[in-house]
């Protein structure tokens, strides 16, 4: 069991935090008085905070977050000459940042869809693997988690943002999500 703190309490931080409470996980959805406090306790943090947002508000916690795994799944508005995960890396330098699931909307997250790719970014191969290894409890198989490399290819996924509306649209706003087909 692994516990798991999840900074940002909209759909996407309430709906990982449910899959990984059924899946038996220890889960704390951490208020924002209560952060610090979540995070020290935490194998995991989870940022689901906006991604304009996620640095400056996780800097604050880079003592309580030390060197744990924070796992990245939040995307900016407007992608820049940095990923969010960077930022947050330079935020919290001791932690391990990986970015996954930002690829697809919020319910194909806890509920692949067939066929569908998981991308995953990081520096830290220990990382990566406890990102996988909770991938697969949220349902997703681990042949369909692609590791795309360093922490750098996050800019990569974040930039598939841009497509989000027009893919949304198309599809007349169906759960969706990106698949590599070789």
């Amino acid at each position: 069991m692994t516990t798991i703190a999840v900074i940002g309490s909209g759909r996407v931080g309430t709906g990982l935090a449910a899959a990984w409470q059924r899946a038996g996980h220890d889960v704390v959805i951490a208020a924002r008085s209560t952060r610090a406090e979540a995070a020290r306790a935490a194998d995991v943090v989870v940022n689901a905070l906006p991604g304009d947002i996620a640095a400056e508000q996780l800097a604050p916690l880079a003592d309580a977050i030390g060197g744990s795994v924070v796992l990245d799944v939040s995307n900016p508005h407007s992608p820049g000459p940095t990923s969010v995960a960077e930022q947050v890396q330079a935020a919290l330098p001791r932690a391990r940042v990986v970015k996954a699931l930002n690829t697809m909307l919020h319910p194909v997250m806890t509920a692949p869809l067939p066929g569908a790719t998981a991308f995953l970014s990081g520096g830290d191969a220990a990382a990566k693997s406890t990102a996988v290894d909770l991938l697969a409890d949220l349902g997703w198989a681990r042949g369909s988690v692609v590791d795309l490399g360093g922490l750098a290819t996050a800019r990569t996924t974040e930039s598939f943002t841009a497509l989000v509306p027009a893919v949304f649209t198309h599809h007349a706003g169906r759960p969706f999500a990106f698949s590599v087909v070789a």
